[in-house]
């Protein structure tokens, strides 16, 4: 059921946020604006001939090995999920960004940086009421061993479970409120790996400076705040549903990735519209 709950928000203020793409290595600068009320967000790539335009949505992920991409005709924008998941602790509903190429920067490998940045803009109240997804019945998608369920809930509510050899380990969070403690979090990877991409030419932008780094069999990782594996990746799930609307509902994820969160957005979408998906309650 699709319900109306408060208001939309957009910025008060444009910011420009600027760094280098994690795989890319190239430099990028963005614009964030402020946009009208339900024009969601809309990303324009101002480096490609007729700046051509598209507005986020799941059904427009073309990519999601080791970061969620969005792409329709020539506009393609890579490694979105930090920026949705910073926007989605925000409660931003609208906004256009223009983009000088192909990947989001990376920064510090978290989504606090863009998280400050949204912030410092400002957050305008829109004559616009919100419109959020209430789970009514289980929903899930599985692949092996990695599950994504939504269950009713009375609010947003998060588990996740993620599990990886030492010195990593098994990992879990529960978490209802205090969004915000995430955001520090940043995207990992084993460093012998890290090596390997970029001999291969990949993951061009990383180091040390945008990512958590961790060597097998280090008994003392790096971690900027407590679990951090885990609550990234609660991070990136935060991103990858926001792709589709705000949810009122409970969401187990086990082992779960990009790919999956993606199918279960999409799923969600494709139920809204479905027999009965689209009534519409106030929840004022």
């Amino acid at each position: 059921m699709l319900i109306n709950s408060g208001n939309q928000h957009t910025l008060q203020n444009k910011v420009k946020i600027e760094g280098r793409g994690l795989h890319s290595g190239a430099p990028v600068s963005m614009t964030v604006n402020p946009a009208n009320p339900d024009s969601g967000f809309v990303f324009c790539r101002t480096d490609l001939p007729g700046e051509p335009s598209l507005k986020a949505g799941p059904e427009l992920v073309v990519e999601t090995n080791r970061a969620t991409t969005l792409g329709e005709g020539s506009c393609r924008i890579g490694t979105v999920e930090h920026f949705f998941a910073a926007a989605a602790v925000l409660g931003l509903d609208n906004l256009k960004i223009e983009i000088n190429g192909p990947e989001m920067p990376i920064l510090d490998g978290s989504a606090q940086p863009i998280y400050s940045e949204l912030k410092e803009g400002g957050i305008k109240k829109q004559r616009a009421p919100r419109i959020f997804r209430k789970i009514e019945a289980a929903s899930f998608v599985r692949e092996g061993l990695a599950s994504l369920i939504a269950l009713p809930w009375d609010g947003f509510r998060v588990t996740c479970v993620f599990i990886a050899p030492p010195p990593i380990g098994r990992q879990v969070i529960d978490i209802e409120e205090g969004w915000e403690d995430l955001l520090p979090a940043r995207t990992f990877g084993w460093a012998e790996e890290a090596r390997v991409l970029k001999e291969k030419g990949l993951a061009k932008g990383a180091g040390e400076d945008c990512a958590l780094l961790i060597k097998r069999g280090d008994n003392a990782p790096p971690y900027r705040i407590p679990d951090e594996p885990v609550c990234h990746k609660v991070l990136d799930l935060l991103g990858d549903l926001a792709l589709y609307r705000p949810i009122r509902g409970h969401i187990i994820a086990v082992r779960a990735g990009h790919k999956l969160h993606n199918q279960l957005a999409r799923k969600l979408q494709a139920e809204e519209v479905g027999p009965g998906g689209g009534n519409m309650s106030a929840d004022n």
